[in-house]
């Protein structure tokens, strides 16, 4: 069987799927989740707590959190995932009970405010949201967690223009938090608005805005590698090529060595497929320059030799 034969089957062309997948995701996944309370909690802490609730452990969650409201009462990403925790538990109105009662002896506490309003929100009363952040806003004009849950609340009730303007002053004070991202182009693709959020990315990248490019491309890269994923199922092997091109410029643009790798992988394997076996040995090639011990990349070229 030639290189170029074995990627016809329909079982390896999904391998393809999954191992774009598997070697992309990890630029992303659980991104979000070093960022809460660095300035303040051990990171051992939230991650912990961020395990639990991302293996829907909310039980585990919802008592480690309360804990941690004890020792850090000004952490917003504490009440934001004790939120959470009753969310999935379906436990709202225990939360709701615990979060009033804990503002009946805090009433100025602004993180206990947000996390009132984010409980709202997640059940669906966005009135009830939007007046307990606001005043969570008003205790903290910089609270970038009630900001974005703000803009989300505006986007439900459709003003994306107001939802917008908030979601980017969410990302001015806390432009490495990735979730705002997201939520900014939730707001452009509910507005019919979806190509604005690569027009701005490209604008970040001429700016030079290093922090701010990299949340707006990363975010753009996870979307674009679903977007070749749905491509490649439909049998669009040109599409996805095109697709996994764009991948690669956005890590390119942003130096994201981990994710131009994986585009560069996935590239030669689509080639491959393709049969063009020219473009598939330089994206092995050019691949190789950056990680020379990537082993894939070297069993592909030893092939593509015997071929």
């Amino acid at each position: 069987m030639t290189a170029n034969s074995f990627y016809t089957s329909s079982a390896t062309r999904f391998l393809v799927c999954l191992l774009a997948g598997a070697l992309i995701s990890p630029v992303v996944r659980f991104a979000s989740a070093q960022v809460p309370g660095h300035e303040i909690l051990p990171p051992t802490s939230m991650v912990k707590g961020t395990y639990y609730l991302s293996t829907k452990q909310y039980q585990q969650a919802l008592g480690l959190f309360k804990e941690l409201v004890q020792k850090e009462p000004s952490n917003n990403y504490v009440f934001r995932s004790l939120a959470l925790a009753w969310n999935g538990l379906g436990q709202v109105i225990e939360g709701e009970t615990y979060l009033k009662d804990y503002l009946s002896a805090h009433p100025m506490s602004g993180p206990a405010m947000y996390g009132l309003g984010f409980l709202y929100y997640l059940d669906g009363r966005l009135d009830e949201s939007e007046q307990l952040l606001n005043k969570a806003i008003a205790s903290d004009p910089e609270n970038a967690l009630a900001l974005n849950n703000m803009g989300a609340v505006y986007a439900q009730q459709k003003n994306f223009f107001k939802a917008e303007a908030l979601v980017k002053k969410a990302i001015g004070y806390r432009p490495t938090e990735l979730m705002f991202y997201k939520n900014l182009f939730g707001v452009y693709k509910e507005a019919g608005a979806k190509s604005k959020f690569a027009f701005e990315f490209h604008q970040r990248v001429r700016k030079n805005s290093t922090v701010v490019a990299r949340g707006y491309g990363i975010t753009l890269a996870r979307h674009k590698r679903q977007e070749g994923f749905r491509l490649y199922s439909q049998g669009k092997l040109n599409e996805t090529i095109d697709t996994f091109l764009e991948l690669f410029s956005i890590y390119s643009d942003i130096k994201r060595d981990s994710g131009i790798i994986a585009s560069l992988f996935s590239l030669g394997i689509l080639y491959e497929e393709q049969g063009d076996l020219i473009k598939a040995r330089q994206s092995y090639n050019n691949l190789l320059k950056i990680n020379p011990k990537h082993l894939q990349a070297q069993e592909r070229i030893k092939l593509l030799k015997k071929d």
